[in-house]
């Protein structure tokens, strides 16, 4: 997502998305600490199944505000400015999808030994079916490129329309598709990203409504969540992430803390680096802790994690685009 808020100027940028975006980069990547021995572990894998419920509704609604907002400033009248606005984003997203994919199979190759056909398998399905490929993650990657093929024709629907469409997105999530070329994910997410791009646009009249009614909703969602992991209500995962979003975003535009807002809202313009570098350092800091410093894998390595994965991200992100010209490519 970092690319998208980069194109805004500072004046245009909405530090309460940033700071909500941090929020869902850190459910995400704690999300991707799913090693043998972590999902073992009772109380991190009843923790994983939690976030699971709603981080990615979350982090989709947080990518539709963002590229509504993205496509939005751009002038796409014609066929020519359509392509040309198109072939951008794919020179922004497939070279690292097509990187992310090569450096999954490879670590599957070298390190954990697979057979010829299990590589042939994983590289199949890196181009038609990416949650089955190596670099599962990439999946985000591939469906963004499909809403980005969309968003200039939602844009120019007029607002009852694109209502309509929202609530024929909201019975999308409740259907089964192939999951061939992420079509299921694409009918699971459409709801919550169309839901950001409604709230770009309308964002006075919603920064209103929160600010009235997000106490109440902050409460009831937490009750919701208590309920549903304590005493197995199976409240449908659709409730949960829109609760889950009115709250961050709730949260999101208090007044926090300077140090700890910047600290957030650093998490949420490098949000797309973190993505995808979270994997591949994850992998690193569990072999070396592991195999190296023959540490347990325990709470201990799950926080460890967290923070190496992050700031390591970041890290990179910087030293990235200081090297590479911002005109070549930019993290």
């Amino acid at each position: 997502m970092s690319e998208l808020s980069q194109s805004m100027s500072k004046k245009e940028r909405l530090l309460f998305i940033d700071k909500a975006s941090g929020i869902a980069i850190i459910l995400v990547v704690y999300g991707h600490i799913f090693f043998p021995e972590t999902i073992a572990t009772n109380w991190f894998i009843h923790s994983h199944k939690f976030i699971y419920k709603f981080h990615m509704p979350l982090f989709m609604c947080l990518s539709g505000y963002l590229v509504f907002m993205s496509t939005s400033r751009k002038t796409i009248n014609t066929q020519s400015e359509y392509l040309d606005f198109q072939k951008k984003k794919l020179y922004k997203f497939v070279p690292v999808y097509l990187i992310a994919s090569a450096g999954a199979i490879i670590l599957d190759a070298l390190y954990k030994h697979q057979p010829a056909a299990e590589i042939s398998r994983s590289i199949f399905n890196s181009v038609f079916n990416p949650v089955h490929s190596s670099a599962v993650f990439v999946w985000y990657i591939y469906v963004l490129i499909g809403f980005y093929l969309v968003t200039p024709f939602l844009i120019k629907l007029k607002g009852h329309i694109l209502y309509l469409l929202l609530l024929f997105g909201f019975l999308l999530t409740n259907l089964s598709f192939s999951q061939l070329f992420c079509a299921d994910l694409f009918g699971k997410y459409f709801f919550f990203f169309l839901g950001g791009g409604l709230i770009y646009f309308n964002k006075e009249r919603f920064l209103s409504f929160i600010q009235r009614h997000g106490i109440s909703i902050t409460i009831l969602t937490v009750a919701m969540m208590v309920l549903d992991n304590l005493i197995g209500l199976i409240i449908p995962y659709q409730l949960i992430s829109i609760g889950a979003i009115l709250s961050v975003l709730y949260i999101s535009n208090l007044e926090w803390p300077t140090s700890l807002s910047k600290i957030f809202v650093a998490l949420g313009i490098g949000s797309f680096a973190i993505y995808i570098l979270n994997g591949p350092v994850l992998d690193f800091f569990y072999l070396i802790y592991k195999s190296i410093l023959k540490k347990p894998i325990d709470g201990v390595f799950v926080f460890l994690s967290l923070i190496i994965a992050l700031v390591l991200s970041i890290l990179i992100r910087y030293i990235f685009n200081k090297i590479v010209p911002p005109k070549v490519y930019s993290l």
